[in-house]
């Protein structure tokens, strides 16, 4: 297993990363995810278009936007009858070169001028992602390794788009959840979902709500038809938290045995030992709000199941968009893709041990 400190040489130089800053016009962001804003004022921003960084991966990415509903779980945020619970889901895979559209950075990006400062669309319409939309999935291999993501409080899967498109180009099918009223969702009445936990009554609720929504997505990755069916590896799934959810992918983890291994970025908890102890693959990613240890009261065989990526002057959205897109230096700039790409090998290099066959 990878252990304290991640010492593989990196994919890139400092030279190729600036070439990427240096085409990058400074945006202002409308909002930052996870409750965090800009400081800067955003009647500033560019009307030039930004490429996000590539990650050191291989292939052309291809991507797909589905919004499923569960038809047995109503959903308690509302008092509408009938109201089930919905989960919109991207899914990014290693690709063939192709022509298809770039897929957009968000969807209806002009709901989130209401939710975030003025000028968010104008931001957001800029911003290009690298994936295709439907592109072909790549012919490299005959099924490829599952990954399924979890954004943070007041956030979304789309904040986190260069790490999905990086691991994707590195030969994995990543599938972002949005946990609607846990994030900045678009429901299927074309509104905006506030974050919100006043109908849920305790942890055991919210880790079981959170939790549910990944557990329903592998369900219909396994029985509805998309780009990628037939191409992937659903009996070992990696489940992948950012803050608050970590408590989805902990969940999963804990209690799906499809789930075979899963990774904290930067969450206090629930602890990463749990898994261990149930003799899985467990990652730990600390930039500012993980644990300092992620191995009290286990056994040296569970020890040895436990990665972990200490990465230095990060900050807790550094897994995301927002500091190389926000980068008000080239030094700034180059600091961010540092840290994605840091993260995107370390993830690489555990879900590529820990979910083989």
């Amino acid at each position: 297993m990878v252990r304290q400190r991640w010492t593989a040489q990196r994919a890139i130089r400092s030279a190729s990363v600036l070439g990427w800053a240096a085409a990058a016009t400074v945006l202002v962001a409308a909002g930052a995810a996870c409750a965090q804003e800009a400081e800067t004022d955003p009647t500033t921003e560019s009307d030039a278009e930004v490429t996000l960084p590539p990650l050191g991966g291989d292939h052309a990415v291809g991507t797909a936007v589905y919004l499923w509903i569960d038809q047995d779980r109503l959903e308690g945020a509302t008092s509408e009858p009938g109201d089930y619970r919905q989960v919109r889901v991207q899914t990014w895979w290693p690709a063939e070169t192709s022509n298809a559209p770039r897929a957009p950075y968000f969807d209806r990006p002009d709901l989130y001028e209401k939710a975030w400062r003025p000028g968010t669309q104008a931001f957001l319409e800029n911003v290009r992602p690298a994936a295709r939309l439907g592109a072909p999935v790549a012919d490299a291999k005959s099924a490829y390794p599952v990954l399924i993501y979890s954004h943070g409080w007041n956030s979304t899967r789309s904040g986190a788009t260069a790490l999905m498109e990086g691991l994707a180009s590195r030969g994995f099918i990543v599938v972002g959840v949005e946990h609607a009223y846990m994030g900045l969702v678009v429901g299927a009445d074309g509104e905006l979902t506030q974050p919100t936990e006043d109908h849920l009554s305790g942890p055991r609720e919210i880790s079981g709500t959170y939790g549910g929504d990944v557990a329903f997505v592998i369900d219909q990755l396994e029985s509805q038809e998309t780009q990628v069916s037939g191409r992937m590896r659903l009996s070992r799934i990696g489940a992948i938290g950012h803050s608050s959810g970590f408590i989805a992918a902990h969940r999963v983890c804990a209690t799906d045995s499809r789930v075979a291994a899963c990774a904290n970025i930067d969450s206090p908890g629930p602890s990463i030992s749990d898994i261990a102890r149930l003799g899985k693959p467990a990652a730990v990613l600390r930039f500012e709000r993980a644990p300092s240890s992620a191995m009290a009261g286990l056994s040296v065989d569970q020890r040895e199941l436990v990665s972990v990526l200490n990465l230095e002057g990060a900050n807790h959205l550094s897994n995301m968009d927002w500091g190389y897109l926000q980068a008000e230096s080239e030094e700034d700039r180059l600091r961010a893709v540092e840290h994605l790409m840091e993260t995107a090998e370390f993830l690489d290099a555990f879900f590529s041990q820990a979910l083989a066959d």
